[in-house]
């Protein structure tokens, strides 16, 4: 008895606070339902129909009933469209609002964001893989030699522009990339062109992500060993080390009995410990007789 007094006492003693249970609010978001939506008559007048967090429904008098969420930025009221109802459906345009709500609360203007969205798929539907990388090249060509710029643009026009070349530069997946070209010729039996052939074009991918013609996430070539090519291993020319072997080969250049230049170029070699294709690449305004001295350029 004295339990359940205590009980009773402890309710309802004005110094006691009583618990009452508090209901949980109304969501504010989501209020329109289908049917609200389809019994929602034109009137000669448009007027809105609210769903919450300032997303309307606009009847319009002919019958059109289209999505708009009102917000505010930097001190501005906007209102954004977000589509037409029933193309647009609740669920899509709840979403897009909650993205919307998203960045704002990040400090970005949403309006800004979907025009600069759709400033940049023009731009990368209008930039091809192959101009890309034209434009790639005359960024770089005045740091390369003309040999080194020739095998550039022959490696893209055999292994990639008959493949990618007239694809929107941010439709290439990186599946289209690897099947497409590094595989291509990968299975030509020529691993060490398909290695050169992914560096290339990954440099393309690289510089339209500088360029800001598409994200880094849209980077089919990313990973930059996409394609799984690997470095064949590297096998040294053959060299004489042994001096007796060296003498045998200086007097077989002296007897031999080609042309002169070819004779001369032979002779020549041993002396200035160069590549073939740099002596046969000399020319005359490159040596300094009286010196002794060659100034020599890349072939």
């Amino acid at each position: 008895m004295s339990g359940v007094f205590f009980e009773v006492f402890w309710v309802f003693h004005p110094l006691v606070p009583l618990r009452i249970p508090r209901k949980m609010p109304k969501t504010l978001l989501h209020k329109l339902s289908r049917l609200a939506i389809l019994k929602a008559k034109p009137q000669v007048k448009p007027y809105l129909l609210s769903d919450g967090g300032r997303l309307f429904l606009r009847v319009q008098p002919d019958g059109a009933k289209l999505w708009r969420w009102k917000y505010e930025f930097a001190g501005k009221n906007k209102t954004m469209a977000l589509g037409t109802w029933p193309e647009v459906t609740e669920k899509e345009a709840r979403a897009a609002h909650a993205a919307g709500r998203e960045l704002l609360r990040k400090g970005v203007d949403p309006m800004r964001e979907r025009r600069m969205a759709k400033a940049q798929a023009r731009l990368q539907a209008s930039e091809t893989f192959e101009s890309v990388a034209k434009a790639w090249i005359a960024s770089q060509k005045s740091h390369w030699s003309e040999n080194y710029l020739d095998k550039i643009e022959r490696r893209l026009k055999k292994n990639a522009y008959p493949w990618i070349g007239q694809r929107s530069i941010g439709e290439i997946s990186t599946h289209e990339y690897v099947t497409e070209v590094i595989h291509r010729a990968r299975d030509r039996g020529v691993a060490d062109t398909a290695r050169r052939v992914r560096e290339t074009c990954n440099c393309v991918f690289r510089h339209a992500v500088e360029t800001g013609i598409i994200k880094v996430s849209e980077n089919p070539a990313l990973d930059p060993k996409v394609g799984g090519v690997r470095t064949p291993s590297v096998k040294h020319y053959a060299a004489i080390t042994e001096p007796e072997a060296l003498g045998q080969l200086i007097r077989a250049i002296r007897s031999y009995k080609g042309t002169p230049i070819v004779r001369a170029a032979l002779q020549f070699t041993p002396l200035v410990f160069q590549r073939p294709g740099q002596v046969r690449a000399a020319e005359w305004d490159q040596f300094d007789l009286k010196r002794g001295l060659w100034i020599c350029r890349p072939p």
